[in-house]
């Protein structure tokens, strides 16, 4: 089961921080070259944290 604690996300008892994830993913899209305030990505780093 998976709950949700201000912004942490806590899965078989690990914590996940999902707004650090979001940022990893847009220094992803930074690195291969993308724009990631492009609106056909302005949603991909929440969605991948997710």
């Amino acid at each position: 089961m998976m709950k949700v604690v201000w912004g942490m996300q806590e899965a078989d008892g690990v914590s996940v921080d999902i707004a650090r994830l979001e940022e990893l993913a847009r220094q992803i899209l930074i690195e291969i070259g993308e724009d990631p305030t492009r609106e056909g990505l302005l949603e991909t780093p929440r969605r991948y944290a997710k």
